[in-house]
């Protein structure tokens, strides 16, 4: 398989854009960036859970199984509590389940679940965070230009692995809990009163749908949020970039006042995110008023559970063109020192013949067309050009950085395999 990345393949790996900032012509230099509009996408539960290890996929595995007993337990308790309040009007019942053990067992199941959960967030967090690093460097080093553009404002790494991080720990504890307690206080309630159950179901559908339409709201204020920030960094690298050039028009006044519009949208869609957290608490409560069944409440707890779990989704979604392009690199043996060929010393003739080429970020943008050089054993050699040439283009595919659309690049008459 070929060591270095293709063209096509790198094209695959990447999805950053320049900066896309406005829909009108910037203040500096003119130049007309189109905004594109993208369907965000969601990552699977496999990708979220992808660093883990044997001990974490045992502690997975534990944290689940325990949250699973939990969630049905709870249920069971109201019938245990119900029969200790019986054994008080009739004295002659003997109280079989003392609360204290009943108390201590359902501590040590919570601690169990949420435990076994948050160990495993914080080894897999960072696991993951080192693994996007390795990939991102490796990614930037094949495609200089998408250096330029300011990737790292496209992976807003901060706030979005910590969004990561929020739905691979206790929320998918919490999310297994209180599902099978909705499960596990309905099979209570229709085995001890099926009648008045189906009567209480009738509330049911207001949780789901409170809940269903409360999870979009929060979702869809995220990814707002997410995409204003991701807006308002790529404002703050495009003039800091240009910093002699803003200050050369005397823009820093009006690239400040872009810069604080950009991060108001951000602070509303915080603000309404708060407000629909509220208004769903409030409205789960003012429902559970008038209700007496666990399961529900429950059904009204999973949904912001599964909402954090569903942004992470959605937020991983965009590193998924770095761990990608990590793994082609290791399937491709890049990265694996032990096939790689010695060249510490090369007293050998370059020859460069015929070579063509084009960066994966502007394929219709020749740099190289029909490029030929030959670099003696000994000889010196410079690339003199105007910014553009192809001058560092050409030290990058000598590196295999790149693989030349056409042409040959040969030392000592042999292909430099690329």
């Amino acid at each position: 398989m070929s060591n270095a990345v293709r063209s096509s393949d790198l094209s695959d790996v990447l999805h950053v854009e320049p900066l896309l900032i406005s829909e009108s012509n910037t203040s500096l230099g003119g130049v007309r960036h189109k905004n594109v509009k993208t369907t965000p996408e969601k990552a699977s539960i496999e990708f979220l859970f992808r660093e883990r290890t044997r001990l974490d996929s045992f502690l997975l595995l534990v944290g689940s199984t325990v949250a699973v007993i939990s969630g049905l337990s709870l249920p069971f308790l109201a019938v245990i509590m119900g029969g200790m309040t019986d054994s008080f009007v009739n004295a002659t019942i003997l109280v079989e389940y003392p609360l204290s053990i009943v108390n201590t067992s359902s501590g040590l199941r919570f601690f169990s679940d949420i435990y076994s959960l948050e160990h495993f967030r914080k080894s897999a967090h960072i696991r993951v965070l080192q693994s996007f690093l390795i990939g991102a460097f490796l990614l930037f080093a094949a495609s200089i230009q998408v250096v330029l553009c300011g990737i790292f404002s496209k992976y807003y790494i901060f706030d979005d692995f910590e969004r990561i991080k929020e739905g691979i720990g206790d929320k998918v504890a919490l999310a297994i809990q209180y599902t099978n307690q909705f499960v596990g206080g309905f099979l209570v309630a229709f085995v001890y009163d099926w009648k008045l159950t189906l009567v209480m179901m009738s509330l049911t559908p207001f949780i789901a749908v409170c809940g269903a339409f409360v999870a979009r709201l929060m979702s869809s204020s995220a990814l707002r949020e997410d995409k204003n920030y991701s807006k308002a960094m790529n404002l703050a690298i495009e003039v800091l970039n240009s910093m002699p050039t803003v200050a050369a028009f005397n823009g820093q006044s009006a690239e400040l006042k872009r810069y604080k519009l950009a991060l108001e949208a951000t602070t509303f869609d915080c603000v309404m995110r708060s407000v629909y957290i509220g208004a769903a608490f409030a409205a789960t409560f003012f429902i559970m008023y008038f209700s007496v069944m666990m399961g529900s409440l429950a059904l009204g707890r999973a949904g912001p559970q599964f909402t954090a779990i569903r942004t992470a989704q959605i937020t991983a979604s965009k590193f998924q063109g770095c761990f990608n392009f990590e793994n082609s690199l290791k399937k491709s043996s890049l990265l694996d020192n032990s096939q790689q060929e010695n060249l510490s010393n090369v007293p050998s003739k370059i020859s460069v013949e015929n070579v063509s080429f084009s960066y994966p970020t502007r394929p219709d943008l020749p740099v190289l067309t029909d490029f030929s050089m030959d670099v003696n054993p000994g000889q010196s050699v410079a690339l003199v050009g105007k910014s553009g040439a192809g001058k560092s283009t050409v030290f990058a595919l000598l590196l295999k950085l790149y693989s030349p659309s056409s042409g040959k690049i040969k030392i000592d008459d042999q292909m430099w395999k690329t």
